[in-house]
């Protein structure tokens, strides 16, 4: 039995769309990219909720529905 345990980080605190339009930042397109990682095989997921702007954020209730 292994203790590896896979964490994905898909989308960092600073980058915007801009920078990559592919980039997960509304709490839909995080819960997306978070199923897939976890079918790919990752058991924890880092992740950096964003405000309208895309600025971070540390809003609860977007954290809850991502």
């Amino acid at each position: 039995m292994s203790d590896l345990i896979i964490m994905a980080a898909p989308n960092g605190a600073r980058r915007t769309k801009r920078d990559h339009p592919g980039l997960p930042t509304t709490p839909e397109e995080i819960a997306t990219t978070a199923l897939g990682c976890r079918q790919a095989g990752a058991g924890a997921l880092h992740i950096h909720i964003r405000d309208e702007n895309e600025g971070h954020s540390l809003s609860v209730e977007a954290y809850r529905t991502a």
